[in-house]
């Protein structure tokens, strides 16, 4: 995956990476901007720089399908059904 020039602009809370969009099985892998700039590779040709996060860099078991990592974006409280049936979620810590 480039990721440009430069590190500098890397930034957000998370970066969810989706690779085998297109078949029956999507992979998703979330990871940090500080992961992100430390697993980068630098790479340089004809005099010109670019950083790349390869795919053996971020597919690993530590950040595959690693949802909690960012949480329930609030919707601990909130009710959610199952089987049909409401419920609500219990208190987060």
């Amino acid at each position: 995956m480039p990721l440009g020039p430069s590190l500098d602009k890397c930034m957000g809370d998370y970066w969810v990476i989706i690779n085998k969009v297109a078949s029956a099985a999507p992979q998703a892998f979330i990871l940090t901007p500080p992961e992100v700039k430390e697993l980068a590779y630098r790479g340089e040709k004809e005099s010109r720089v670019s950083f790349w996060l390869q795919p053996n860099s971020y597919e690993q078991p530590q950040f595959k399908e690693a949802w909690e990592r960012i949480g329930h974006g609030g919707l601990d409280a909130q009710p959610f059904v199952a089987g049909g049936l409401a419920h609500k979620a219990a208190p987060g810590p």
